[in-house]
């Protein structure tokens, strides 16, 4: 009997179709650039303001996107590796190139310069290489055997406990050899950067899971830029 129950409230009603289609219409009916006009998590300042750029490109900020130096093979190839949490630096990337409505081409128009890289997933690799080298030292000692079952931090790790327990040295060299690498070498020897930082209305945009607090050459570097 109960499966019969469930069966019957599974199955849609002709009123129930009707109802939602009706719902669907009112909703097309109040949506601006497919953004609604109403009943909306949008305060009304800001529906207007989402409905203007749609229709005019103004109101919203402007960024151009730096092509050199920052998205490489590797930050292709870690993009499957890092999983969810990890991943917003190839969400925002992915998101920033796919909404044309926001990009310049000139950087003179920009109000940001994004500077595209993969800190997160260069990060979680080091991570993965000291444990591995650790787990290869701990079995050199101990003569070729494992204890199975047991997993201990790598022997001589410090962590930092004022950026959240990372690890130092995968910390440290991300951002000693991979940021200020991409920085130094790459963007702000380009053309675009140069103009950008010239700019006093112009910013950087930098996307990372962690805070500046963690890469903290690579943010002193900017200051409030």
């Amino acid at each position: 009997g109960n499966m019969h129950d469930l069966d019957n409230a599974s199955q849609p009603t002709e009123d129930a179709d009707a109802a939602a289609m009706e719902h669907i219409h009112s909703l097309k009916a109040v949506s601006i650039w497919g953004l609604r006009a109403a009943d909306s998590v949008f305060t009304p300042k800001l529906g207007e303001a989402h409905a203007e750029f749609a229709a005019f490109k103004v109101g919203l900020p402007r960024i151009y996107v730096m092509q050199h130096g920052g998205w490489e093979r590797p930050c292709a190839w870690n993009r499957e590796l890092v999983g969810y949490r990890y991943s917003l630096e190839h969400w925002i990337y992915d998101l920033f190139r796919g909404n044309p409505l926001n990009l310049v081409d000139d950087v003179s128009l920009a109000d940001y310069v994004y500077l595209p890289h993969c800190a997160t997933g260069i990060f979680m690799q080091m991570v993965a290489k000291e444990m591995l080298d650790a787990d290869k030292r701990r079995a050199e000692e101990a003569g070729g055997k494992r204890r199975r079952g047991r997993r201990r931090h790598a022997n001589g790790t410090h962590y930092l406990v004022y950026e959240g327990m990372l690890p130092e040295g995968p910390t440290r060299e991300t951002d000693d050899t991979y940021l200020m690498a991409r920085l130094l070498s790459f963007w702000t020897v380009s053309s675009e950067y140069k103009a950008c930082d010239a700019r006093e209305s112009c910013r950087f945009l930098v996307v990372s899971c962690y805070g500046r607090h963690v890469w903290r050459r690579f943010a002193e570097f900017f200051g409030d830029k």
